[in-house]
């Protein structure tokens, strides 16, 4: 199984719209890093995020980009204080490979349970827009494959 994690790209502020949706180079970075995804031909089978606004539209792009077959859902758990053990417990029942799109802490602790069971470490620093592709092997242990930040993706 494959999981991608991919922090939500750059919103407005709050005070520029309380709702948050992407800015404009928030915008413009998801779309490069979907577009860096596809030309890897990144297979992804569903993409799943908060519920919030930054994190919709972000799912989206890279919905629009790599049409994972079980497209971009609304999930709970995800939000940025949630607990990591929720999916910690849902991805021992996954296959294949999703992408979660989230927010911080909640993505470093999820990221640093499974590579070393410690939320707290802080093992992963995520920058906005980027990816971070976890492999679990066949003794169900999480590895990392690689990361990606919108910088590095040309296009």
């Amino acid at each position: 199984m494959h999981l991608y994690l991919i922090q939500h790209a750059e919103a407005k502020s709050e005070e520029e719209d309380p709702q948050r949706p992407l800015s404009n180079s928030g915008l413009t970075n998801i779309k490069k890093t979907a577009a860096f995804l596809q030309r890897g031909n990144v297979k992804i089978d569903k993409i799943y995020h908060s519920g919030k606004s930054r994190a919709v539209q972000t799912a989206q792009v890279l919905e629009d980009v790599l049409t994972p077959p079980g497209g971009a859902v609304k999930a709970d758990g995800l939000l940025p204080l949630d607990s990591p053990a929720i999916w910690v417990d849902r991805l021992v029942e996954m296959a294949g490979s999703v992408a979660i799109v989230g927010h911080l802490p909640h993505l470093s602790k999820l990221a640093s349970t499974l590579l070393c069971d410690a939320a707290e470490t802080g093992l992963i620093t995520f920058k906005m827009a980027g990816v971070l592709c976890l492999r679990r092997n066949e003794q169900g242990l999480w590895l990392v494959q690689w990361m990606i930040v919108p910088e590095l993706c040309q296009g």
